[in-house]
């Protein structure tokens, strides 16, 4: 189990456990992670009454997709101003789910149905229940738009299955220990990647999803090499090298990685965005943090990092 930020895709919390242990408990270990004033995006398989009341006991509230046929009967439903429902869910017996809804709460459940193939089956009603209980601060339609915003863990997923570990179909490690030591070095070298371009963002006033991983990728390696010439250094020189080979003069003579806003193709099917390359300076502690976090992952797990790039 995941729990990941919807913009930066930086991977928060990580639940590991056997095939047999259902994925609800990974879950709710999760919720632990989770602040105040946070909004947790969770799928239909995930949702229910006792999750929901977890979520809003840590501060935060929750949007979550409903299975079908579910709670589609409540007790004393009443009809919003934006065609959404507030409804009560009654608690549950103790002893009819692992999870029971010890106290009552109000929910506001949406319907909806998509106009376009590409977000889903025509025609479809789709329902969704929110904790955001005022429509006039949460409409409506606002929240069917935020909700598909949670795709994009998927994403995080692909950059992992298959450009940080280059389509490698299985783990090295042969045992359990190993193959979550393993698991934690993967993580924790996609959070090393996307903390860089988080930073690249902020410096460049763009959303952090619309960059590419796989140059954070390229460009975080290259900067391995200077960051160890950097944290050497007992006096500052009169010249730099930037990650992509280019000199820099200047006095205070700042380490720069270059193309780490480089803005990825847009996923539409209509349009492209270009790609642009554009130089960031990071401080020194980015520079040592960023090399410590990847040096713990090259230690944890060798093989699964771009080793031909770090040679």
């Amino acid at each position: 189990m995941l729990l990941a930020e919807c913009g930066p895709h930086a991977v928060v919390g990580l639940e590991i456990d056997g095939y047999h242990v259902s994925e609800v408990h990974g879950a709710h270990r999760l919720l632990e992670q989770v602040g105040r004033n946070m909004l947790v995006l969770v799928d239909a398989g995930i949702t229910s009454g006792g999750f929901i009341q977890h979520v809003r006991e840590r501060g935060a509230h929750l949007l979550g997709a409903l299975e079908a046929g579910a709670w589609e009967h409540l007790s004393s439903q009443r009809r919003l101003c934006d065609g959404s429902v507030l409804a009560w869910v009654s608690p549950a017996c103790p002893s009819s789910a692992h999870y029971p809804v010890r106290r009552g709460m109000w929910v506001r459940i949406i319907s909806y149905r998509v106009t376009d193939e590409r977000l889903g089956e025509v025609g479809k009603v789709y329902r969704l229940v929110t904790t955001l209980l005022n429509p006039r601060v949460a409409p409506a339609l606002e929240l069917v738009a935020l909700y598909h915003e949670r795709w994009e863990i998927e994403l995080v997923i692909d950059e992992i299955k298959t450009h940080e570990r280059a389509q490698r179909k299985v783990l090295r490690s042969k045992t359990p220990e190993g193959v979550r030591q393993e698991l934690y070095g993967i993580y924790l070298a996609h959070y090393a990647v996307r903390v860089l371009l988080a930073e690249a963002a902020v410096k460049a006033a763009v959303d952090p999803d619309r960059l590419s991983f796989t140059e954070g990728l390229f460009e975080l390696t290259e900067m391995l090499s200077l960051a160890l010439t950097h944290g050497g250094q007992r006096r500052r020189p009169s010249h730099c090298w930037n990650a992509c080979g280019t000199r820099w003069h200047t006095m205070s003579c700042q380490p720069v990685a270059c193309a780490s806003t480089a803005v990825r193709s847009s996923r539409s099917t209509t349009s492209t965005n270009p790609r642009s390359a554009r130089c960031l300076h990071l401080s020194p502690l980015i520079l040592r943090i960023s090399f410590l976090i990847l040096s713990t992952c090259l230690i944890l797990s060798p093989p699964s990092f771009p080793w031909e790039v770090l040679k």
